[in-house]
């Protein structure tokens, strides 16, 4: 009688449900770095450019922690209420649910200065979603509240976009 023949052993990958699915996953992962630019468009102010970063960090499969600095070309004085080439600043800290995900949102906190040229810094939320469009370009869709203690009406609302290119 034949000796039985073993066997082949299955190997990943060689069944079609088996192929790993693309994600928008990076090289540098399980680091979220970034940097692009965009446009700030303030509620009652003008829309200035912006440059904006992410540096972030996956806590698990469905979570990362992100810093997402933005530097906003332009400024609005104080008095009068004229633009200036003065800069504003911020850097929220964020909260960022399926990152690798076609749309990923994301909550968070931070610093801003003020838009009235003083130089305060303020505290921020902010929220929104990355659209990751391919592998390595992002766009950011956001809206930050500004709590400014010597401003008018003592808050600043805004919107921004953004695309960005991550690393």
């Amino acid at each position: 009688q034949p000796a039985a023949q073993p066997t082949p052993a299955v190997q990943l990958g060689d069944q079609p449900g088996d192929q790993p699915k693309p994600s928008a996953q990076t090289s540098l992962a399980p680091w979220i770095v970034g940097l692009g630019g965009g446009v700030r468009i303030g509620i009652g102010e003008p829309t200035f450019g912006m440059v904006y970063g992410r540096v972030g960090r996956e806590i698990g499969k469905d979570a990362a922690l992100s810093l997402r600095p933005a530097y906003i070309f332009g400024n609005v004085d104080f008095v009068g209420g004229a633009s200036n080439n003065q800069g504003a600043f911020q850097m929220p800290l964020t909260l960022d649910l399926y990152p690798n995900s076609p749309v990923s949102p994301y909550a968070g906190v931070g610093v801003a200065t003020n838009t009235d040229s003083k130089g305060n810094a303020d505290a921020m939320i902010t929220a929104g979603l990355d659209i990751n469009l391919v592998k390595h370009l992002s766009l950011s869709l956001g809206l930050n509240y500004i709590f400014e203690g010597s401003d008018q009406d003592n808050r600043d609302v805004e919107a921004f976009t953004v695309l960005y290119y991550r690393f």
